[in-house]
């Protein structure tokens, strides 16, 4: 659990920035969102982290001091390196979203986007419209106005959803299913985002969305059976 902020990250990097953590194959787009939102270094926070805590459970002098290089590594040469490297690649809009967060202790809330998310849910399903009204009322809480709320019957692509569906603030990459409720919790503090960064890891997304299969009717099963709102 203590690496699961950096897992997220790696996740966020291929999956919206098309790219990894490796120098030679770094994101080509930029990533402001999920773990992002929070933690300017996830990746080094949860790595120094796990290091403290073995040299602790395991009295290992080892783990103590390489958590002290990783940390000073961080801060000293990966930070230049970074910044300059970030700053040529995509310009002062990620810049201003990095200085918006802190470099290692997450912040409760998340960072504001540029752009409004959007999540499709079927109004014509009785427990999907459930887990709408959740989102609508810890959004209002929260006063959050970066993820919007969407009917599935007005999606604007030329097939029907299936799925519960979440679009990105580029308005370009998207989840679907569990994952899609999973990016939603992203949006509200960092204990519901925690759960999100678990819930899309393999094997545990697959067993979650099995469960909401047999669980929620599919829009196709209430297209066919035509079922009351």
């Amino acid at each position: 659990m203590l690496g699961l902020p950096g897992l997220a990250a790696v996740i966020e990097f291929a999956r919206i920035g098309k790219g990894t953590p490796i120098p030679y194959d770094p994101p080509k787009y930029p990533v402001t969102t999920g773990v992002y939102a929070y933690l300017r270094n996830p990746m080094q926070s949860s790595m120094v982290l796990a290091l403290l805590v073995w040299s602790v459970y395991l009295d290992s002098s080892l783990s103590l001091i390489l958590a002290v290089v990783a940390f000073l590594y961080s801060c000293g040469i990966a930070l230049w390196s970074e910044n300059v490297d970030l700053e040529l690649r995509f310009g002062s809009q990620l810049k201003a979203h990095r200085a918006s967060l802190r470099p290692w202790l997450p912040k409760i809330h998340p960072a504001p986007q540029t752009s409004s998310a959007k999540i499709y849910f079927d109004f014509q399903c009785t427990s999907c419209l459930e887990i709408c009204r959740w989102f609508e009322k810890n959004l209002s809480d929260l006063q959050r106005s970066d993820l919007t709320i969407c009917d599935a019957n007005l999606w604007p692509g030329k097939e029907p959803l299936q799925r519960v569906t979440y679009i990105y603030p580029d308005g370009v990459n998207s989840t679907h299913g569990v994952k899609a409720i999973a990016s939603a919790l992203q949006h509200l503090h960092l204990g519901w985002a925690y759960l999100g960064w678990l819930i899309q890891f393999p094997i545990i997304h697959q067993i979650a969305q099995i469960s909401m299969d047999n669980t929620l009717p599919s829009r196709r099963h209430l297209d066919t059976k035509k079922e009351p709102t």
